[in-house]
Order: C-alpha cells, then sequence, then structure tokens
C-alpha cells in the first residue's frame, strides 16, 4: 500500500455513516443535475469523492434511492433555512420577508436543485406526488401560522390560512422553476420586496374592480 493509498484509507476511516451520507449526496445532487438521472453514473460519483462503488449501494440500495434522497436533502435544507432565517424577526411580514429572501437566495447558490426538482417530475411520474409537495404536507411551513397571526392584529383579510400558505407554497415553487426554464440571468433573491409586495397586497388598487363583468 503506498502512502496516498494509507491517506485514503485513513480519511475513510474518520468518518462517521452521517458524514459518509452527506459525503455521498453532496457529490451525487450536483452530479444528477449535470448529467441527467438516466445518464448518470453511480462509478463516476463514487471516483469524485474517493470511495468504492460498493460504499455507495450500502447506503443507497438503487440509483434511484440515491436521487430521491438527493432531493429530499434539498427539500430539507430549503425548510431549515427558511425557518431559521425568519426567526430573525418579530414581526409576522418581516417573518414572510426573511423566508421568502431565504428560500430565492438559496436557489441562487443552488440553481442545480431545481433541475433535480424537474427530473423528478420527468423520471418519476407514477411515484405521486414531487418530495416538494410531500415534505410540505408532512411539515407545514409556517406561512398559515403567520398569517393567523396576521389576522389576529386585524391585518389579514377573512379568508382561509391553510389555503393561503398553499397558495403561496405553490407560487414560490413556480416562481423557480419558471425562472430557470426561461433561462433569467437575474438573481431571484432580487425579486423578493416585489414578490412579497404582490403576495400579500396584490395588484390591484383597492375598490378599482368594476362591480360587473
Amino acid at each position: 500500500m503506498t502512502q496516498h493509498d494509507q491517506q485514503v484509507t485513513t480519511k475513510r476511516t474518520r468518518l462517521s455513516a452521517e458524514e459518509r451520507r452527506e459525503q455521498i449526496l453532496g457529490a451525487a445532487g450536483p452530479h444528477f443535475a449535470e448529467h441527467g438521472y438516466r445518464c448518470s453514473d453511480i462509478q463516476h460519483i463514487a471516483d469524485a469523492i474517493g470511495v468504492g462503488k460498493g460504499t455507495i449501494y450500502r447506503y443507497f440500495p438503487t440509483k434511484e434511492d440515491l436521487f430521491v434522497a438527493c432531493v429530499e436533502r434539498a427539500v430539507e435544507r430549503i425548510n431549515t433555512r427558511a425557518s431559521v432565517a425568519a426567526q430573525r424577526g418579530r414581526d409576522p411580514v418581516v417573518k414572510m420577508r426573511l423566508a421568502v429572501r431565504s428560500y430565492l437566495e438559496f436557489f441562487d447558490e443552488h440553481p442545480e436543485v431545481i433541475e433535480l426538482f424537474i427530473q423528478e417530475r420527468a423520471e418519476f411520474r407514477d411515484r405521486g406526488k414531487p418530495v416538494y409537495f410531500v415534505h410540505w404536507e408532512r411539515n407545514r411551513p409556517d406561512w398559515s401560522v403567520l398569517m393567523d397571526q396576521l389576522r389576529e392584529q386585524g391585518r389579514f383579510r377573512q379568508i382561509d390560512s391553510a389555503e393561503a400558505g398553499r397558495f403561496f407554497s405553490y407560487a414560490m415553487y413556480g416562481t423557480v422553476i419558471a425562472h430557470r426554464l426561461t433561462g433569467e440571468t437575474s438573481s431571484l433573491v432580487g425579486r423578493t420586496d416585489l414578490i412579497v409586495d404582490i403576495m400579500l397586497h396584490g395588484m390591484l388598487i383597492p375598490d378599482s374592480e368594476p362591480d360587473t363583468l
């Protein structure tokens, strides 16, 4: 065994199971995004992090398992990041603005995640709801909670908070997908104020809509 091999072996043994799993996902996500699910090769991912192909299969029995885990990891990171950002504010509207900014900033930094969302829908239609929406249903975002707080303060219309929260979340998802598909080069986070403004205040001047069609 050469000195280099000894160093690699030492590095491998120092990683805990969770660290190794994270390392694999960190390499696999960008690989899937760049090459597409069907053209991705587990061996190439293994080579990129200096492990054997069998190591990856011990954590993820199939390529599909690995891909889905990459998407789940991304969604969890998005949700955690937005929640942490919201906690820096006190007012519900400020919390929402901070969460939206953090959400959009994540996709500016990790545009490859949008590719994973698109690939998931294209490759696994038979699996049911995409991971993003499964997580949304399981871990309801704080949107509806914040809207309830605004209602209690007399600042929110009498509309269903859960439905409003769902609309808000879906609109954010659609924003990042459309940004990617249209080839926009401007930053997403730069649109934070406009998006929150339209979401919360609409586009029409109050009472400007005609009474009849």
